[in-house]
């Protein structure tokens, strides 16, 4: 199935009501979200995410970049992978959270997916269905916010991290948007970067998606969320432009991506947890390590902040353009269907929360 027959299947399939059976959600899931996307963010959307003025504690090799600032939930990652390269889901996220503990840090990664994965299956970046081989393609978006407020240290040298990662790891397609690069990650160019990295995507794909900067949380104005705030991106011209919502970036990527497309990302930023808001997660919390410890079977499960509310709304949405334009392109149903830029500071409620800043312990 091409993109355009998948986003309009998506929509048809949006528009109607989730199942409560857990078997026939899943199911549901499945067809309304044939792509399977992995995302580990560096804590739960209650929390604040650190930027580290040093990660030269964290020890990581040379041949993976700077050694100056970057974030806690990247550098983690890393150090991970350094330490063990061939390890589970769950000795990946465990090592994350040790690593995040003995650095001072009481942020809780978490793994968010859109199908039930077990933390038992080896984790890797390359799509498994490697029959039909597959273009590797990553996103890497750092903004460090040079001269604003809230200025950062490290975003820019996660990206560097990270591409250094994915090119031992055999990818060599990059989209790179940093404050420092030629494309800066602004509100329009962050959205056409993930246009980029999903545009043309087919079964055997390897698609790699990394932020590394502010996050942020607004009033939830249309119902989806249950806490009652959208978590944003906060591109480097959001005072202008605005913040991206949650519900788009679900639509550009989830509503998008055919099956067989395997998808990793990585959020390094403040309420990260439910960013990309896919139906399943877990945290790697006390409860969490104490199953592991006893033995029991231990997956994603269903996310508690996944709403029907919410695909409804986006599922109306995306059918309603299909149907006025049956012709229209990917990018037309996109720009058509996207809530678009918010800007908290002309709205009411919670304030926008960003990433703090710590000094390594």
């Amino acid at each position: 199935m091409d993109q355009i027959s998948g986003l309009k299947n998506v929509a048809k399939k949006f528009a109607n009501p989730l199942s409560q059976d857990r078997a026939a959600f899943d199911a549901e899931i499945d067809e309304i979200i044939p792509s399977d996307i992995r995302m580990f963010s560096g804590c739960q959307d209650s929390q604040t995410s650190s930027d580290v003025s040093s990660t030269s504690s964290f020890g990581l090799r040379p041949a993976l970049g700077p050694s100056g600032a970057g974030g806690a939930c990247t550098n983690s990652f890393l150090l991970a992978q350094q330490a063990v390269p061939d390890q589970s889901y769950s000795e990946l996220l465990q090592h994350m959270r040790g690593i995040l503990q003995e650095k001072g840090y009481q942020q809780i990664p978490q793994l968010s997916t859109s199908r039930p994965v077990n933390l038992k299956e080896d984790f890797t970046v390359h799509n498994p269905n490697t029959k039909f081989g597959g273009k590797k393609k990553a996103l890497l978006i750092g903004i460090n916010y040079v001269g604003q407020q809230g200025q950062l240290s490290g975003c820019v040298n996660d990206v560097a991290k990270i591409k250094a990662y994915l090119v031992e790891q055999g990818f060599s397609t990059f989209l790179e948007m940093t404050d420092e690069a030629s494309m800066k990650p602004t509100y329009n160019n962050i959205i056409k970067g993930i246009e980029w990295l999903t545009k043309g995507a087919k079964s055997g794909d390897s698609l790699f998606l990394h932020y590394s900067g502010h996050g942020g949380q607004v009033p939830d104005l249309n119902g989806d969320e249950e806490d009652g705030f959208d978590s944003t991106l906060v591109p480097l011209d959001y005072q202008t432009a605005g913040q991206i919502l949650d519900d788009d970036l679900f639509v550009m990527i989830a509503g998008t991506l055919p099956r067989g497309v395997h998808v990793t990302a990585i959020m390094d930023c403040c309420h990260s947890g439910s960013i990309l808001d896919l139906p399943y997660t877990i945290q790697m919390d006390g409860k969490s390590l104490q199953r592991i410890k006893d033995g029991e079977p231990v997956e994603t499960t269903k996310n508690p902040k996944f709403t029907m509310a919410g695909l409804q709304r986006i599922g109306q949405q995306l059918w309603d353009t299909v149907q006025s334009n049956p012709l229209a392109s990917v990018h037309e149903i996109l720009s058509q269907s996207l809530t678009g830029p918010v800007h908290p500071e002309k709205q009411q409620g919670k304030p926008q929360q960003q990433q703090q800043q710590q000094q390594q312990q």
